[in-house]
């Protein structure tokens, strides 16, 4: 199965994988809210980003904000 958004899919509803996504990120239930699977796409980024950009400090050295942006995400069971 193709998980890449494409013209043809885009306006589809949001998956429940994007649907648990949000929820992973946000601990907000977007389900019923008549999200595309754009829409749901743009959120995901959008708070992925923000929350490794929370991990950085307004002081940390440029090797700092390498090493933070270098470290990969340990899985947790929220």
């Amino acid at each position: 199965m193709n998980n890449f958004i494409t013209d043809k899919n885009a306006e589809r509803p949001a998956s429940k994988k994007q649907l648990w996504a949000l929820y992973c990120l946000t601990k907000k239930d977007y389900r019923g809210q008549g999200l595309t699977m754009f829409e749901a796409s743009k959120l995901i980024v959008q708070f992925n980003a923000s929350k490794v950009v929370s991990k950085i400090g307004v002081n940390d050295t440029p090797n700092q904000v390498k090493k933070t942006l270098a470290t990969p995400k340990k899985p947790t069971l929220e």
